[in-house]
């Protein structure tokens, strides 16, 4: 199939639909190009078909076709007496437009003789169709030729010349009425038996249908052109010769009703076309002799005589009346020429034709030609017959009186339906010179005894609002007053000559209340003359001279009506029937008044208020009134429309309404007692089963439906943003049209069969307009307060019936009772209407075109049902899954499909339908619906038929004449086909699969692929496709795309130019909202499907195409991107001043629909481009050019995009748009960070950008805030970097922040605190920024603010009620941050903030403590959460769920690892400590002792969180920052012994275990790797909700250095960043290593229990490595493991004398290493320490990261126990000089390996192989450099390789070199202090002495030589000042330029231990 399949270009059908204005907009300027491809079709018109010849019987069979086609074609051409070559044509038109079955049925249907009468029969019907429609197309170019308004006028006017140029026009279309009026239908005997009596009949219909219509073709054309004597005489002739149609050839066999109506409807024709060729109002238009003399047919007494011969010979034919009267009419005024000799003959001739017609009943002949059904269908026939009949009777009452024309009442209904609006504005405006005034002024004279003719008369010249206007001003002021003679008393009057005249006053009309209206009152003297009505009654009446009011009339009578008794008897009299036709006539023209201006409602409102109280009194009477009673409905819903709720206060007081027993308001459980037993059917109930039902007539029922559909849509929607609450009684309503009216109303007798189907399609109307409601765009209220109401319950359910009001409920109640209920039956026997029962054109009988509109409704009602229903099936879907329909045997379709057929299919083959473009689109939809629902396999239901529907869905989508709605109604289908319908999917997609070249298998599209016409409609080279078509079928292939249709996705792919065609609307600007938001939205969700699918596709592919690659790049090349987030600018509420002066003034505002629309379409749009910036920077960056100088661009735009929402009023709709603009902008900042090359001036925007929305919109600062503030922090970051001052800009964020932090400290009693957490995240980065620029500013902020107060104060509430961790971690991060600057710690200390520290967080953490302890299955906040899965769950007990168990104070934050964030709390509260101690020094310290004595317990718990057995990765911070507070605490460790002795003690002891354990681990790597690894019991957990939004979006938090010593660190800082950026961000581990080679042991040393002075006693656990489990050689296989288990204290003895490697060797040498109790000589030491910097020494394996932090941490560990040591001991230059030291100032802090110095087992400290074996591991771990000087090349070479290996850059794995240099240094004072105070105080003897220098000295030598040479193979680094080790030396081992500390050591070794 072709791309774009042109229609069929003999089809006259599709050329009907492109002149008729079908065909959708974007391809209107193709009509011109259409019509003049089918001009000749045109032109030719029926005369087209030819009779069969030879030479086309030659030419069918050069065709080639198969026997049994060209057997068909010829018989085809046979019965038809059609040329073989347009049999043929006709026969391939009917397959393309058609035929509804598949190639294969075609084939059985054409083989199989028994299925040939059925397929003649289709194909004579369409060819039937075909003529009717060619004679349509000619008829409507002849009505609208010289329309100047219609946008074809200038080809119609070329279309008519042509046509009247050659042959005239007339002549051609007379010939072929006359060739179809001879033509003489076939017997199932003439010429084959393959014509049954229904095709015959079908077929004679079809004929008397050609004749009526080219009748009309020849009337339109004689309304349009001037015609000679001959011309009318000629048309006379034939006229009577065929007996005004009623002499058929065909006249015995027409038998069906169809043919009936047809022949009376073609001598109707026949009666206006003579009558318009009399030219009746071209007299009327020149009512002077001179048209008389010009007139053709008076012109000639010949054809006068001849005319008038045959008129008075005329028979009985009714359509002779109209010409007979019209004829009288030129006679007479031909008659009135004083020069015509023949005027006393033609007078006669006038008077005898006249008479006889009005006799014989012209009148009511022209009441029911004018009012035929025939002309609903026809509006340019109706109009000419309109204007001719209004002609003939305006020159009759300008030359005769009324009184002689019959009765009035038939003259003045005449008279209203011929006035159209033109001739009523006509007729006010001639005043008394317009046509017909002689008639209003005779029933006026009349009025009010004769009532009706004068009130119906004004309701037919009130047809618009200027007659509006007349007809009340002409009622105001009435000249005369008339009234039966019979109620007149002589001895009032006084009569002379038929003139009288009043005596006295009296009573004209009576009042029943006078105080409402006053009597009218004659007057005396007024004169009065009486008459006689010429109704046949003769009653007498007199016509006063008398002015008065019409409506104070009206209201008198009015009242008199509604104050009497209603009557009793059934059957009402004359006068009662009087009055009530007289108050219905009245009524009805009140309504026309009111329709046609509304604002006459202020001076009719005493006469609308009384329309009421009549309804309520005449429903009442025993004998109602169904005029009266119905057009009392019919003006109250004109009242409806304008104010529904006010009407239906009053209707409720009438009772005329059905309404409910029960409660007054409508809820969930009165939804269910809505039904007969709690509901009463009313007045209007009672009428209809009682009155109407029995009579067959329905005018009341029908117009309270209407009633109710105006009240349902005006109900349903909301006013001026007000809710109104939901009576029960609408349900009532809605209950009385289900049950009473839609489920029997088709079994109900009828007096017109039509009117059946009306009521059935008012009560579904009803259904539709209160569905539809729901689905309207809710509208926005007005008031700011309203809307800010509205953000805050935002998040409330949509569906809750409590927030949506009346739609809500009355739709689900429609739902319940439609879909559930009995109702459901009736709505799908209305669906099981075959096509063929509506398949008939516009041209068709009322009742059929009613039977259309009923199954266009019922299909529509059903889509809105199933789409308000909810998940559950339905019993109507059950029933629709299973039902088929039983065919009639006599049905063409049966030959097809079978006798029966699935409902389903029925449905779908309404898609066949041509003569409607609705109903296709509205089956379609349904099918759609039944698609979601997925109740039914539609493929399965349509069976059979599947391949023809889908057939005809395609090429409805290829077809240019096809609507547009209806296009995008197939694809909408198709879309949700591809999620929830794979069959049907398949079948429209019919991919056909090839071998590809590959050998492997490839689709491509068939013949019949729906894939086709979508791509041609994204093809841009083709422009006629419209938007809103192109966004439908990009939804389609964004479906495909996102359901991964792999083989369609390949498929399309390979079609040429698919990504260029898909990408080109990316290249197109939008149109401007302001001139048409409808074609804006539809290019907004264009180019969001094109994002979607371009999102996608980059997401799924592994490389990008060469021609996507090529159209991103020319997207970047031309800025594309930017000029996308330029376009989500939101709508202002104001228009420009500028803008305004250029619309003169006037404002372009959008209604709230529709700017509802724009924001969606916006928001929409925003959300696929930021999908599409996400998937394209993270993993397509280089392919969509995201790269560079695009992205910091991007980001622009971005901010731009959102400073035009600052200010806005937000709605919970309009909202959305800045909060995804905030989080784009986030995922950008951290996304595109190395792209960002000058991040200042996007710092600097946002800044602003931030200050104006907290200065100007709080509710966009609100939520949009946590987002900007995460991306501040970011750019902050880039920015310090780079710039050490912050800018003008940033300096202002910090008032804001500051601000911020008080406007929402109020947020703190709820549970969203993201934003004051961000804020606090901010101050915490952006202070120590603006400290380093301006130190003293933010400390001005902060005390102008009283931040510290706050901060303190919300400290505290959370402190006190154990809630929002996270927000206490971001305040102790901050105060951590403000401790280290300048004058910080005086800002930040406070007794409050050191009452939280030490009471507040004690009892935070015991409370923890003791909630989890429990449920973990041991004692301890750090316990509890090593046992704590992600999930929550420990592993104590299953499900157990620590985060429900953790108390009620942790259980509002509602999360199962807050208590996580209480761990960084506590971390984070050291670090203060810490900071505050090292600022404040002496000051602090009493403080500082307060702090470690209400923690000594946490805090002893907190140094033995590092083992051999466990070391949890979460804990090493804390243990870190643990440490490191006690060192600086130790600086003051004689205030400390003084003050807390004993807590000195035990924190003293434990720091010596602490570090005993960590150089034990720091000795053996590959064991630290193994503990490092994630395993079963050490898992990841989630972190806070704070941390994740920082490390989701900002890498980590703001980091704060911290102080060793009152020296800051490397090492430090390094920690402290990890510490308090990664508090939350690590993956925590929990659980204990597993290792084979790791035993747990109790030796008598370990056994003993130690006991400290607190009396608490535990045991600890030894732990034994075997190192030759895990050292392997290169390429070996591991060595012999040993099974001898040690204690710590054996391994730390040990570790002098067993073959230690070094772990710069990483324990990979391949030295087998073996384990001994027994020590062995320092020399085999020494050899072994030296082994380590050969230069063949292997290199180190990479260890994982874990394993690195670890150890990182460990060494920091290490460092700070160290300096915990050099604070407890003198200095070294004390010992030997001062003399006044004594042993207590020199304690014994590390042990040695003489048996001398051992301390008992139960007091182990440190040992001097932990220290050697530590200063070891550093000085492996010292970062490598490349140097040109080293002696081996082979090490060279390893190092050149190691360099230009990033996989193996050390730098990725070693630790930072001061920091390990500083441990050294550390560790090597920490030895000699302690050796000389040893030897210097120690009481053992001389050999004791002598043994401990000689180990010294074998360990302490080599091991400098060991420093030396490491430095020396290495050039000199000099450590920056801010890495010095210590305070206590001031030597650096790293300087080469003087290496005094390594003098001192050397000093040491030389002068004391030698």
């Amino acid at each position: 199939m072709a791309s774009e399949v042109a229609d069929d270009p003999g089809s006259a059908c599709n050329l009907w639909h492109v002149i008729s204005g079908s065909t959708p907009i974007s391809v209107r300027a193709q009509v011109g190009k259409d019509l003049d491809s089918h001009r000749e079709l045109l032109l030719q018109g029926l005369s087209r078909y030819k009779s069969p010849s030879a030479a086309s019987l030659a030419k069918l069979k050069a065709e080639k076709l198969k026997d049994y086609q060209l057997n068909f074609v010829l018989k085809l051409s046979e019965i038809l007496a059609l040329d073989e070559w347009q049999s043929y044509e006709l026969f391939q038109s009917y397959l393309e437009n058609a035929f509804r079955a598949s190639p294969k049925q075609l084939k059985a249907l054409l083989t199989q003789t028994k299925h040939l009468s059925s397929l003649l029969a289709m194909i004579l019907n369409f060819y039937w169709e075909e003529r009717s429609y060619l004679l349509k197309c000619q008829a409507y170019i002849l009505a609208h030729w010289q329309d100047r308004q219609h946008p074809l006028q200038t080809q119609f006017a070329q279309i008519v010349e042509k046509l009247n140029s050659n042959t005239p026009f007339f002549k051609q279309v007379l010939k072929e009425y006359k060739a179809a009026c001879e033509w003489k239908a076939p017997t199932s005997t003439d010429k084959t038996t393959l014509l049954t009596s229904t095709v015959i009949n079908s077929w004679i219909c079809a004929n008397l249908q050609e004749q009526a219509s080219l009748l009309e073709l020849l009337l339109l054309y004689y309304k349009e052109f001037e015609h000679t004597k001959d011309t009318f005489m000629e048309i006379f002739n034939l006229a009577q010769a065929e007996g005004f149609g009623q002499r058929q050839q065909n006249q015995a066999q027409v038998l069906s009703p169809d043919g009936h109506w047809r022949l009376k409807w073609i001598g109707q024709i026949w009666a206006l076309l003579l009558l318009e060729g009399l030219d009746l109002t071209g007299l009327l238009l020149n009512d002077g002799n001179s048209r008389v003399k010009e007139h053709p047919i008076l012109q000639s007494p010949a054809a006068m005589r001849d005319i008038t011969v045959v008129m008075t010979n005329w028979g009985d034919i009714p359509h002779h009346l109209p010409l007979m009267f019209a004829w009288a009419i030129l006679l007479f005024i031909h008659a009135s020429d004083e020069e015509n000799a023949a005027r006393t003959s033609e007078l006669q001739d006038a008077q005898l034709l006249g008479s006889d017609a009005i006799r014989r009943g012209v009148m009511p002949y022209l009441d029911v030609l004018v009012s035929s059904s025939c002309l609903e269908s026809r509006p340019s026939v109706a109009a000419v017959a309109q204007s001719t009949v209004h002609a003939l009777l305006s020159l009759v009452l300008n030359h005769f009186s009324e009184s002689s024309l019959g009765e009035m009442k038939v003259l003045v209904a005449l008279m209203e339906k011929t006035v159209s609006s033109d001739l009523s504005e006509e007729f006010w405006q001639k005043g008394a010179h317009a046509r017909c005034m002689s008639l209003l002024q005779g029933c006026q004279r009349r009025f009010p005894h004769d009532f009706r003719p004068m009130v119906d008369l004004l309701s037919a010249l009130c047809r618009s609002e200027g007659p509006a206007d007349k007809v009340f001003e002409y009622l105001r002021e009435m000249p005369s007053y008339s009234e039966p003679l019979s109620e007149l008393k002589y001895a009032e009057c006084r009569v002379a000559d038929n003139t009288w005249h009043s005596e006295v006053p009296h009573y004209l009309c009576r009042s029943i209340d006078v105080s409402l209206v006053d009597h009218l009152v004659l007057p005396a003297g007024c004169d009065g003359v009486s008459d006689a009505l010429r109704d046949g009654t003769g009653h007498q009446f007199v016509t006063w001279d008398f002015p008065f009011s019409a409506w104070h009339l009206f209201l008198v009578l009015m009242d008199q009506y509604t104050h009497s008794t209603p009557s009793v008897v059934a059957t009402a009299d004359a006068k009662s029937q009087s009055r009530d036709l007289n108050l219905a006539s009245l009524v009805s023209l009140v309504t026309q008044l009111l329709k046609h201006k509304w604002e006459l409602s202020t001076d009719l409102q005493p006469v609308i208020d009384r329309v009421y109280l009549i309804l309520q009194r005449s429903v009442v009477s025993a004998s109602p009134s169904l005029e009266l009673i119905s057009s009392c409905v019919q003006c109250i819903t004109v009242l409806a429309q304008h104010d529904a709720h006010q009407v239906w206060l009053n209707l409720q007081q009438t009772g005329f309404l059905p309404h409910s027993t029960t409660m007054p308001t409508l809820n969930s459980t009165a939804m269910s007692s809505v039904d007969g037993r709690h509901m009463a059917s009313g007045h209007l109930g009672q009428l209809l089963s009682d009155v109407e039902r029995a009579q067959g007539h329905y005018p009341v029922t029908l117009a309270s439906l209407h009633l109710l559909q105006h009240l349902m849509k005006g109900l349903c929607s909301p006013i001026k943003g007000q809710s109104w609450p939901v009576p029960l009684d609408w349900a009532a309503c809605l209950a009385f049209v289900v049950h009473e009216v839609f489920i029997d109303f088709s079994k109900w007798r009828y007096r017109n069969p039509a009117v059946c189907n009306k009521i059935g399609a008012c009560a579904l109307s009803i259904f539709e307009v209160v569905l539809l409601q729901t689905k309207a765009p809710s509208v926005q209220p007005t008031d700011h307060h309203q809307q800010q109401q509205q953000l805050q319950q935002h998040d409330v359910k949509s569906d809750d019936p409590a927030s949506t009001g009346s739609t809500f409920s009355l739709s689900q109640f429609l739902v319940q009772s439609l879909l559930y209920g009995e109702a459901s039956i009736a709505l799908l026997n209305l669906l099981s209407t075959d096509i063929e029962a509506v398949d008939v054109d516009s041209g068709g009988d009322g009742q059929r075109i009613q039977l259309l509109k009923l199954t266009k409704s019922a299909l529509s009602v059903l889509a809105l049902l199933l789409q308000a229903k909810g998940e559950e099936v339905s019993p109507l879907e059950k029933a629709l899954s299973v039902k088929t329909i039983a065919q009639q045997p006599s049905a063409a379709s049966s030959a097809l499909f079978g006798e029966h057929i699935h409902l389903v299919a029925v449905i779908a083959s309404l898609i066949h339908h041509r003569h409607d473009r609705q109903l296709p689109r509205l089956a379609t939809g349904l099918l759609q619906q039944l698609c979601v629902s997925g109740a039914v396999s539609i493929h399965t239901c349509l069976g059979s038929q599947a391949v023809p529907i889908r057939e005809r869905f395609v090429r409805r989508l290829c077809a240019k004449t096809e609507p547009v709605p209806t296009k995008v109604a197939v694809l909408d289908m198709l879309t949700v086909a591809v999620q929830v319908q794979p069959g049907l999917i398949e079948l429209f997609l019919d991919l056909k699969p090839v071998d590809g070249a590959s050998g492997s298998k490839e689709f491509v599209m068939s013949k019949g692929s729906c894939l086709h016409p979508i791509l041609s409609h994204l093809d841009k080279k083709q422009h006629s496709s419209s938007s809103e078509l192109r966004s439908a079928s990009l939804s389609f292939l964004y479906g495909l795309w996102k359901d991964r249709r792999v083989s369609a996705l390949q498929a399309i792919s390979e079609s040429p130019d698919f990504m260029s065609n898909l990408l080109s609307p990316l290249f197109e600007d939008l149109p401007s909202w302001k001139e048409n938001e409808e074609l804006f939205c539809h290019h907004m969700k264009v180019a969001m499907y094109v994002v979607r699918i371009l999102t996608v596709e980059l997401y799924y592919c592994e490389s990008v195409s060469a021609e996507l690659k090529q159209q991103l790049s020319e997207l970047a090349k031309r800025e594309r991107y930017s000029y996308w987030l330029e376009q989500l600018i939101p709508i202002s509420d104001d228009v420009d001043m500028e803008e305004a002066s250029e619309n003169g003034g006037s404002t372009c505002n959008l209604t709230p629909e529709s700017r509802s629309k724009v924001f969606q379409a916006r928001h929409e749009l925003l959300k696929s481009w930021q999908s599409f910036l996400t998937v394209a920077v993270t993993w397509q960056a280089s392919a969509s050019h995201l790269t560079g100088p695009v992205c910091p661009l991007i980001m622009a735009k971005v901010l731009n995009t959102l400073h035009t929402h600052v200010g806005q009023h937000h709605s919970p709709e309009t909202v959305r748009s800045p909060l995804q603009l905030a989080s784009l902008f986030l995922f950008l900042c951290k996304s595109c960070q190395r792209h960002i090359t000058s991040p200042g001036p996007l710092l600097d925007q946002l800044a602003s950008l931030l200050v104006q929305i907290f200065a100007s919109d709080r509710a966009l600062a609100r939520l949009a805030w946590p987002s900007l503030s995460a991306a501040l922090l970011i750019l902050i970051r880039l920015v310090r970097t780079t710039q050490s001052t912050p800018s003008p800009a940033v300096c202002d964020l910090l008032a804001c922040f500051c601000q911020c932090l008080h406007a929402l400290r109020e947020t703190i009693a709820t549970t969203d605190t993201q934003a004051l957490l961000t804020s606090v995240f901010v101050l915490c980065e952006l202070v120590p920024w603006l400290a380093a620029g301006t130190s003293h500013e933010w400390r001005a902020a902060f005390d102008h603010h009283a931040v510290c107060t706050l901060l303190t104060h919300l400290l505290e509430h959370c402190m006190m009620t154990h809630d929002h961790p996270e927000l206490v971690e971001a305040i102790l991060s901050l105060y951590v941050s403000l401790s280290s600057l300048p004058k910080g710690a005086e800002a930040v200390l406070s007794p409050s903030l050191l009452h939280q520290l030490c009471i507040g967080l004690a009892r935070v953490l015991d409370a923890q403590t003791s909630a989890n302890g429990a449920a973990a299955g041991h004692h301890g906040l750090w316990g509890t959460l090593s046992l704590t899965q992600p999930n929550g769950q420990g592993t104590a007990g299953k499900g157990s769920n620590t985060g429900e168990k953790s108390g009620g104070s942790l259980t509002s934050v509602g999360r199962s690892n807050s208590k996580t964030v209480w761990l960084s709390v506590w971390s984070l509260a050291i670090q203060l400590v810490t900071n505050l101690l090292n600022k404040l020094r002496h000051h602090f310290v009493q403080s500082a002792m307060d702090f470690i004595c209400a923690h000594e317990i946490r805090v002893v718990e907190s140094l033995g969180l590092i083992s051999a057995e466990v070391v949890l990765m979460q804990h090493l911070d804390i243990v870190v920052h643990t440490v490191a507070f006690l060192q600086c605490l130790s600086g003051f460790h004689h205030q400390w012994q003084l003050i807390l002795r004993q807590n000195f003690h035990t924190l003293l002891n434990e720091v010596l275990h602490l570090c005993h354990r960590c150089c034990a681990l720091l000795s053996h790597p590959k064991y630290l790797s193994r503990l490092a690894e994630p395993g079963p019991d050490n898992v990841k957990y989630d972190t806070s909700q704070a941390r994740l939004l920082l490390r989701r979006f900002s890498g980590s938090p703001p980091s704060v250095p911290r102080s060793l010593g009152g020296i800051s660190t490397p090492a430090a800082s390094s920690a402290s960043l990890s510490g308090v950026s990664t508090a939350s961000d690590l993956s925590r581990t929990s659980g204990q290593a597993t290792l084979s080679s790791v035993a747990s042991s109790s030796t008598p040393a370990s056994s003993a229990a130690d006991t400290d002075e607190n009396g608490r006693q535990g045991k600890r656990k030894r732990v034994t490595l075997d190192l030759t489990g895990h050292s392997k050689s290169n390429g070996a296989s591991a060595a012999q493991s040993t099974s001898a288990a040690t204690t710590t204290s054996a391994l730390s003895s040990s570790s002098t004398s067993t073959t230690s490697t070094s772990v710069a060797s990483t324990e990979a040498s391949s030295t087998a290493t073996a384990s001994s109790t027994t020590p062995t000589t320092s020399r085999g030491l020494r050899r072994s320490r030296l082994s380590f910097c050969e230069d063949e020494a292997p290199e180190p394996e990479p260890l994982p990261s874990s394993a690195i932090r670890l150890r990182s941490s460990l060494i920091t560990i290490v460092g700070d126990c160290f300096g915990v040591l050099q604070h407890l001991a003198p200095a070294l230059s004390d010992i030997f000089l001062n003399t006044a030291l004594d042993k207590a100032d020199c304690p014994l802090l590390i042990l040695f390996n003489c048996d001398a110095l051992r301390a008992p087992a139960d007091d182990e400290i440190v040992s001097f192989g932990d220290v050697v074996a530590c200063v070891e591991a550093c000085l492996s771990l010292v970062p490598r450099q490349s140097s040109s000087a080293t002696n081996s090349p082979r090490k060279a070479r390893r190092l050149t390789k190691d360099l230009s290996s990033p996989a193996k850059s050390v730098k990725t794995e070693l630790p930072d070199r001061p920091r390990m240099l500083y441990v050294v240094e550390s560790a090597l004072m920490v030895i000699m202090v302690q050796a000389c105070s040893f030897l210097k105080h120690s009481a053992s003897d001389y050999e004791q002495q002598r043994a401990m220098k000689r180990e010294l000295n074998s360990i302490v030598g080599p091991l400098l030589q060991l420093i030396h040479r490491q430095l020396n193979c290495r050039p000199s680094t000099v450590s920056s000042p801010d890495a010095k080790p210590s305070s206590s030396s001031s030597h650096s081992i790293d300087s080469r330029s003087d290496h005094g500390f390594l003098a001192l050591v050397e000093t040491f070794v030389k002068t004391t231990l030698q």
